[in-house]
């Protein structure tokens, strides 16, 4: 069941499509409410095709993902890191023309994702020394990140020498921030997407929550998980900062659970 909520952030619309809730670790005043954010963004690729269209190869079965390599608590003598990991259930491809098409996003710490279209192994380079995290997801062609249990991979892994402590803790409530990233220009900016993955809770009303600021503007507080679009930004820079709470609203300490990227509309 799909239904789309409206909420007024000033100088902002937020528009939403709601999707149930799911758990697991290893989802100056704009021109109003539009309805189906969400869908009217798979619409555009609906006959892109295989590796293009966002779907599943059988909508019976989950799409997953798992890292091999590294491999959990690894030390690595390079700095630069290959992943190698297996991908079911989702054929990934890019559009040599528009540049779009289903991909993994691939997150080293907390660093904005870097996307990847195909399933040869990924690099990060010149990786610092010490410990470090790679987060991974499947994402549709419009940067949705698919939202089930088996979709989300991540590990811990060291650089020449494991660090004094580890920067998360994989088995406590973590939120990793997805999108709004770098820069955005026509028809891109006029609704731009707040994407996120939660991992070990669900949220819930009384319970584990997000909580969103624009431009240090009024807090959005989030409920479900769920995908949220933001229309009438306006040309420029724009801060979002994006928060994981507990059931009485304070910060849940772990990792990245407070996150702020600056992005800019041309």
């Amino acid at each position: 069941m799909r239904r789309t909520i409206g909420a007024r952030v000033p100088g902002v619309w937020v528009l939403a499509a709601a999707t149930a809730a799911f758990a697991g670790c290893g989802g100056g005043g704009g021109p109003g409410e539009v309805e189906g954010a969400s869908h009217d963004a798979a619409s555009r690729f609906a006959n892109a095709g295989p590796g293009r269209d966002g779907k599943a190869k059988d909508s019976g079965r989950p799409v997953s993902l798992r890292i091999l390599e590294p491999m959990e608590d690894q030390t690595l003598q390079t700095n630069e890191v290959r992943v190698v990991f297996r991908i079911e259930n989702y054929e990934l491809d890019q559009d040599p023309a528009t540049k779009a098409g289903n991909h993994v996003h691939f997150i080293l710490d907390n660093e904005p994702y870097i996307p990847h279209y195909d399933e040869a192994p990924f690099t990060f380079r010149d990786v610092p020394e010490g410990t470090h995290v790679i987060r991974a997801f499947p994402s549709r062609p419009w940067h949705e990140s698919w939202k089930n249990p088996e979709a989300f991979a991540c590990v811990t892994f060291h650089v020449g020498k494991a660090s004094a402590t580890n920067p998360l803790d994989m088995r406590k409530p973590m939120l990793t921030y997805s999108r709004p990233k770098g820069n955005y220009e026509g028809a891109d900016a006029e609704r731009v997407l707040l994407d996120f993955w939660v991992s070990n809770c669900q949220l819930s009303a009384g319970g584990f929550h997000v909580r969103y600021a624009v431009d240090g503007g009024d807090p959005t507080y989030l409920y479900e998980w769920r995908p949220v679009w933001l229309a009438g930004l306006g040309k420029g820079k724009h801060v979002v900062r994006l928060e994981l709470l507990d059931g009485s609203g304070n910060p849940v300490g772990n990792g990245w659970n407070r996150t702020e990227r600056e992005i800019t509309l041309k």
